[in-house]
């Protein structure tokens, strides 16, 4: 009974630190991956990819189709990601319809290509979708050694990589 004790608790605290929808990583525990990255990237002088995908009409696919046809496109979208990521990689949902791909020990121009990759493998995906809900999705990518300095605390260089990658996808629109 203590063993399957033991093993509720486990089970819990994994489960707490997964979207509930997806079964990908929630933001929370994703950021904290991210910082374990950043500390590690700067003890080992190390390089990581940090990629961000956006679907910019989810609201128009649940508005026209409803909820569980949205959520089951989600669903859809984290298991292409999943079984084109290496093992190592970590994915996250970071809003709604947005995603977040840490790619560890990789270049920018990796990591580029990899995003670009899961971009058309998403986009290429039959959803069974009309014309006009087709989804539209964005992405950018950026990398640790973009930073100019990386002599700042990694909770800060954490923060900046984000904004960075939020930034460069504001832009891509």
């Amino acid at each position: 009974n203590q063993a399957a004790t033991f093993l509720w608790a486990i089970a819990e605290k994994e489960l707490a630190n997964v979207d509930r929808l997806t079964f990908c990583y929630n933001r929370e525990y994703f950021t904290s991956r991210l910082k374990q990255e950043v500390e590690r990237a700067m003890r080992y002088q190390l390089d990581f990819g940090l990629s961000i995908f956006e679907i910019s009409n989810l609201k128009g696919i649940d508005d026209l189709l409803g909820q569980k046809r949205s959520e089951q496109v989600l669903k859809t979208i984290v298991k292409l990601i999943k079984t084109n990521i290496r093992r190592t990689d970590i994915l996250g949902r970071f809003a709604d319809g947005r995603f977040i791909i840490l790619f560890p020990q990789t270049r920018l121009e990796d990591a580029s290509r990899k995003a670009e990759l899961l971009r058309k493998i998403i986009s290429g995906y039959n959803f069974a979708l009309k014309k006009e809900e087709q989804l539209n999705i964005n992405m950018a990518v950026t990398n640790f050694n973009s930073l100019p300095n990386k002599k700042l605390d990694s909770e800060v260089l954490k923060e900046l990589l984000v904004a960075t990658v939020e930034d460069r996808l504001r832009n891509a629109h």
